[in-house]
């Protein structure tokens, strides 16, 4: 299956607090083309074997998604490099690297 427009409706819970982390519920799909990584690898997987219009409890482990926790990636950068954005704890930034790539 590739190279398919999918279009999902998701809830993201945390399996081990069953703390909602994310949803699109009510709001628009997640629109991805398949076997472009476009979504974490583990996901696309599962969704593969899904029919259309299909409704289920996915689990993606860490090493399917974004990989186990790292604590040497994590960054530490000064406030002042972030000059005009309203910073809120637990925010989400996405940075831009010498290339242009995300």
């Amino acid at each position: 299956m590739s190279n398919q427009v999918l279009s999902i409706e998701y809830t993201l819970t945390d399996a081990n607090s069953g703390e909602h982390l994310d949803t699109n519920v009510g709001k628009s799909p997640l629109e991805f083309i398949t076997g472009k990584g476009q979504i974490i690898p583990g996901l696309e997987e599962k969704l593969a074997k899904m029919a259309a219009g299909e409704e289920g409890d996915v689990m993606v482990e860490p090493k399917d998604a974004y990989g186990e926790y790292n604590a040497e990636a994590v960054q530490s950068l000064p406030k002042e490099q972030f000059a005009g954005v309203d910073l809120v704890e637990g925010m989400t930034l996405y940075g831009q690297g010498e290339n242009n790539e995300t």
